[in-house]
């Protein structure tokens, strides 16, 4: 009995260490491959990274629906995607994860393959792993050439070993549904005022989700609030400048449901107050 025992919690041990719980989904972009160019792409590769991935107990998202993604967003290099793009892939595809890698050599004179990776937690756009890994068949060298590497096919299961071997195991399911807004271009006229004069901001964002319902600009050190109107594609204002010369810093806030605490401020550019005229010596 106790025998049977101890071999029921070593099988226990050991599934939970060759299968560990794994959670989030993964979407895998096609790898890119400047071996072959700048702009080349190698989804052969990409579906047998795909495969490794699978085989290892991770979650993928089936790469017929990330390519239709890229097609459907016009994504035309897959080295980096920004947090629009990652947040879209959330939302449409379900991704918690997004794996991105470069292929940095294949073939050449050393008949090397080298492959760097890195992962993107799509809660909060952050970095949480990366790892570069190249070997050459010259690497792989044994006793009396058994199992050596003979062609650069040989070389990659080696480098996906090496690859995935501290890839993480997962992430909380990310399900975030909250408005997010950047600025996409913004353009304060004058920069350089006098006190009384009239400055416009202009500024366009890049919504994801509900449009703000309530947007203005904060004066630093001002406690009066510059309401912005609908204008074209974006917004507008327009204010005096005050009497107090100097630099003012000046903030975009976005609100949505007035009072609800849905709201987000960044900091947007500055403008300066000068009553000053410069001096100039004018020689004919």
């Amino acid at each position: 009995m106790r025998k049977g025992l101890g071999m029921w919690l070593m099988t226990l041990f050991i599934l939970g260490r060759s299968a560990p719980s794994l959670a989030g989904w993964i979407a895998l972009m096609p790898l890119a491959d400047l071996s072959r160019g700048v702009n080349s792409v190698d989804l052969a590769l990409t579906d047998r990274l795909h495969k490794e991935l699978e085989n290892r107990g991770y979650e993928v998202i089936p790469q017929d629906k990330v390519l239709a993604f890229m097609e459907r967003h016009r994504i035309r290099w897959t080295g980096y995607l920004d947090r629009f793009h990652v947040l879209e892939l959330n939302r449409e595809l379900g991704a918690d994860m997004v794996l991105l890698g470069t292929v940095t050599q294949w073939g050449g004179m050393d008949q090397s393959v080298g492959i760097a990776l890195y992962l993107i937690k799509v809660e909060g756009y952050q970095l949480v792993w990366s790892k570069v890994v190249g070997y050459s068949i010259q690497d792989i060298r044994r006793v009396l050439g058994l199992g050596e590497a003979r062609d650069l096919e040989d070389l990659l299961p080696r480098i996906f070993d090496d690859l995935l071997a501290t890839l993480p195991n997962g992430v909380r399911r990310y399900a975030g549904r909250l408005p997010e807004c950047d600025v996409a271009g913004a353009l304060i006229s004058p920069r350089y005022a006098r006190s009384g004069e009239e400055i416009t901001c202009t500024v366009r964002l890049k919504c994801m989700g509900e449009d703000p319902e309530y947007v203005y600009l904060k004066v630093k050190g001002q406690e009066d609030v510059i309401p912005m109107v609908p204008w074209g594609n974006g917004f507008t204002a327009t204010w005096e400048a005050p009497d107090q010369e100097g630099r003012f810093s000046l903030s975009l806030v976005l609100e949505w449901d007035h009072g609800s605490g849905r709201k987000k401020e960044m900091f947007l550019s500055s403008f300066w107050v000068d009553n000053v005229s410069p001096k100039f010596t004018l020689e004919l």
